[in-house]
């Protein structure tokens, strides 16, 4: 995972985050160089070392921060270095509240002033190697198919305190996702592909699976809850049926 973005708590500048993994028992692999190797790097920050799943978990849980707002959305990309880097400039231009030509957007509250912000960018891959692993297993119902891959999914995450700015957060996260979908709409490099863990309410992932594999889920849901428990009655998520 490959994030940029900014942290009031950290300071002005942008800044990278790299969390790379590595499944063998070595310690520093040099496969990983590219990612743990970057200069300058923000020390007390570095928690690279050999550990268990389970202790990855624990850390990872241990980060979380509580009393915060937070909203996550996300699309998915061929694997394009073009298309990726001009997402991390878009995402930074927004930011930096600015426009294509580098200079200030008409006046409205600036992104950086929202109290405790913190809004990054990640890139997770789906490796070509995985998507045949799941072709060679049925396939799945998520529409991802080997023509396309290697892709990546493109991940905005914002966390900030007040409430108040809850409209500057998620307009900010709304235009930035916008702007990087035409870019790689007009690069071809764009795929429908939403994962939900990480969709905002106004996004539809169970569209974005494809009219096909959306109809044989509902075939299922039909088949093993006839009822519709997991549709009407229990709130929250996505569901098959609207």
């Amino acid at each position: 995972m490959i994030s940029i973005g900014y942290s009031a708590a950290v300071g002005p500048q942008i800044m990278c985050l790299n969390q790379p993994y590595f499944t063998d028992a070595m310690e520093n692999p040099p496969v990983l160089d590219p990612f743990t190797k970057i200069e300058p790097q923000i020390g007390f920050m570095n928690t690279m070392r050999l550990h268990t799943l389970k202790e990855a978990a624990e850390e990872q849980a241990g980060a979380h921060q509580r009393l915060v707002r937070c909203a996550y959305m996300n699309m998915t990309v061929k694997a394009d270095v073009p298309t990726l880097q001009r997402a991390s400039n878009i995402h930074t231009a927004e930011i930096d509240h600015i426009d294509e030509h580098g200079y200030p957007k008409d006046p409205e509250p600036p992104i950086r002033s929202v109290e405790n912000g913190l809004f990054s960018l990640t890139l997770q891959p789906y490796s070509l190697s995985l998507l045949e692993k799941s072709a060679s297993n049925g396939g799945n119902s998520l529409g991802l198919n080997t023509n396309d891959g290697p892709l990546v999914s493109i991940l905005l995450m914002s966390i900030w305190k007040n409430e108040t700015d809850d409209d500057v957060v998620l307009d900010f996260m709304r235009n930035t996702i916008k702007h990087i979908k035409l870019d790689a709409e007009e690069r071809y490099t764009l795929v429908p592909y939403v994962y939900m863990n990480y969709a905002f309410s106004h996004q539809d992932p169970i569209g974005s699976y494809g009219v096909e594999n959306h109809e044989r889920l509902q075939a299922a849901s039909k088949k093993y809850d006839p009822e519709g428990l997991f549709q009407r009655p229990c709130p929250g998520g996505f569901k098959l049926f609207t």
